[in-house]
């Protein structure tokens, strides 16, 4: 799948990555046949490797699918994203988990390529903390379906 692909090169780096993938409501079992996107890989990938720097044990990456979507929720165990940067994710040079980084360090660009992708390629990007008592942060993309779903042998 899409997100076992993305996650591929993020295993084995001291920090649990686990990856489902299962229908969503109204999602028939059978999971769609998804092109393949180098854009969404690449942003999914990103992501991933963003919540491994933060996790402080484990990153899940669960794909559900609907009728209508292709969805993807990134979550950790780490600290989350800071309050004040919530609101600014995804704007370039706005570091992912704490203040504007000034002259180096986490510039935040890889969240915002990530996040550009995604939506050049017609998805959006939403982002929050986990619910206390847990902590961490969660990236959730969202494509229709018909765009990330490979044509059928009929349908050509």
């Amino acid at each position: 799948s899409l997100a076992e692909e993305a996650a591929a090169p993020h295993k084995g780096l001291g920090v649990e990555v686990r990856v489902t993938w299962e229908p969503g409501e109204g999602g028939e079992e059978k999971p769609p046949m998804l092109r393949r996107s180098p854009e969404a890989l690449h942003a999914l990938s990103a992501f991933i490797e963003n919540a491994v720097s933060f996790a402080h044990s484990q990153v899940r990456a669960q794909a559900s699918w609907t009728r209508d979507q292709v969805i993807v929720t990134i979550s950790d165990d780490g600290p989350g994203f800071a309050p004040e940067i919530l609101p600014k994710l995804g704007e370039p040079y706005v570091s992912q988990r704490g203040e504007a980084q000034q002259g180096g360090g986490d510039m935040g660009l890889g969240f915002f390529i990530a996040k550009t992708l995604v939506e050049q390629t017609g998805g959006r990007v939403a982002t929050r903390n986990r619910t206390p008592p847990r902590t961490g942060a969660v990236v959730q993309a969202v494509w229709p379906r018909e765009i990330l779903e490979a044509p059928q042998e009929n349908d050509i």
